[in-house]
C-alpha cells in the first residue's frame, strides 16, 4: 500500500473536548503548529515533514467552586515506525496521527505525487 509522504502544511490540529483537571467545562484550543521540516527532500515545493509539534491550551471552570482552571497539553506528531527513510530521516506519511491525553490530535492528510512503494 503506498501513502504520500506529508509536506508543509498537511498537519491538521484538532482540540479535544476531555476538560483539562479539576475543571468540568471549558475549551482547547490549537495554537500555530510548529512544523520541523526535511529540506532535502521537496515535493511540489514544499519540504517534506520530519516531525510536528502543536501546544493546545485549555480554558474552563471548575463548577463546584466557581474557579477558573488553564492548561497545556503538548502533542508531538512523528513518524510511525513503518516510516519512509531519506537519507536516515524519517518522514511523516499520510495517515500518522498523535492523541493527546485530553483528546487533542494531530494527524497529516497528505495528498502528494511522492509516495512510499
Amino acid at each position: 500500500m503506498t501513502k504520500p509522504i506529508a509536506v508543509s502544511g498537511n498537519v491538521i490540529a484538532t482540540p479535544g473536548t476531555t476538560p483539562f483537571s479539576p475543571a468540568d467545562s471549558g475549551a482547547w484550543v490549537a495554537q500555530p503548529v510548529q512544523e520541523i521540516p526535511y529540506p532535502k527532500l521537496k515535493i511540489g515545493g514544499k519540504n517534506a515533514l520530519q516531525k510536528v509539534i502543536c501546544v493546545f491550551q485549555f480554558a474552563g471552570v471548575q463548577s463546584a467552586s466557581g474557579a477558573p482552571v488553564s492548561g497545556v497539553e503538548t502533542v508531538i506528531l512523528e513518524p510511525q515506525k513503518t516510516a519512509v527513510k531519506h537519507s536516515g530521516q524519517t518522514m511523516l506519511l499520510d495517515g500518522d496521527k498523535k492523541d493527546g491525553q485530553y483528546g487533542n490530535k494531530l494527524q497529516a492528510i497528505a495528498f502528494g505525487k511522492m509516495k512510499t512503494s
